[in-house]
C-alpha cells in the first residue's frame, strides 16, 4: 500500500507541477491527515480500554456489532471532517482541505457500509425467527 500511496503521489506531483501546484498539496493532506485521524482513534481506543483494565468502572462484558463500529467510525470522521473544514475556513490551506475531503469520503464509506451490516443483520434475524 505504501508503494502504491507513493506512487500516486509521484504521479500527483508530476501533473501538479505542469498545471495546478495545489494538486499536490490537497493529495498529500489526504492521506497524511486521514492517516493522523486514523491514528488519533486508535490512541483514544488504547487509552479507552487500558483504562477499563485498570479500573472497576466497567463490568461484565461488552461486545459491539459491526454496525455499530461502522456508524461511530462514521459519526467519528465526520466530525474530523468538520474541523479540518472549519479549519481550511480560515487558514485557506489546501493541505487541511485535502484531509476534510478525505474524512468526509471515508466517513460516507463507513456510513454506507453500517447501513449494508444493519440490512444484513435483519434479514438474519428474520430468518431465525419461528413463523
Amino acid at each position: 500500500m505504501l508503494l502504491i500511496s507513493s506512487g500516486l503521489l509521484a504521479f500527483v506531483w508530476f501533473l501538479s507541477a505542469q498545471s495546478v501546484p495545489e494538486m499536490f498539496v490537497f493529495a498529500s493532506g489526504a492521506l497524511i491527515l486521514l492517516e493522523l485521524t486514523v491514528h488519533t482513534r486508535h490512541l483514544r481506543n488504547l487509552f479507552t480500554f487500558r483504562a477499563i483494565l485498570n479500573s472497576d468502572c466497567v463490568r461484565g462484558r461488552i461486545e459491539y456489532s459491526r454496525a455499530f463500529v461502522l456508524r461511530m467510525s462514521a459519526n467519528e470522521l465526520f466530525i474530523f471532517s468538520a474541523m479540518f473544514m472549519l479549519l481550511f475556513v480560515f487558514t485557506q490551506n489546501w493541505f487541511i482541505l485535502g484531509g476534510a475531503a478525505t474524512c468526509f469520503s471515508t466517513a460516507l464509506k463507513h456510513r454506507r457500509l453500517a447501513k449494508k451490516e444493519s440490512s444484513k443483520a435483519v434479514v438474519a434475524l428474520q430468518s431465525e425467527t419461528p413463523s
